[in-house]
């Protein structure tokens, strides 16, 4: 976590980083209510898109979230192209909507 506002973490190896992308494959070519077809022995996780979590077959669904903590200032975040529910903001850590299947 940037909890200095330094835009540098550390990872478990001590190399330092700035800066970070998240690249994603969106796929929205039906409707998120027509039930698909997973595996469903284990719980999963699938990103939200458009506001909608996608029906699965045989499985539960609810809301989740995970908060990035970026630069708090001139961070240059954004989200561009096909891509999942994220909201973006220079007073708030980034938020990433999920959904959680079981």
């Amino acid at each position: 976590m940037d909890l200095e506002n330094t835009n540098l973490v550390r990872d478990f190896t001590s190399q330092a980083t700035t800066g970070s992308a998240l690249y994603f494959c969106c796929m929205s070519s039906g409707s998120a209510q027509t039930p698909i077809s997973l595996p469903t022995r284990s719980p999963f996780i699938l990103y939200r898109l458009g506001g909608q979590c996608q029906e699965v077959a045989g499985m539960s669904v609810s809301l989740e979230t995970i908060h990035i903590d970026t630069e708090d200032s001139a961070n240059n975040d954004l989200v561009s192209g096909a891509s999942p529910d994220i909201d973006i903001s220079d007073d708030n850590p980034t938020t990433i909507h999920l959904c959680y299947y079981t």
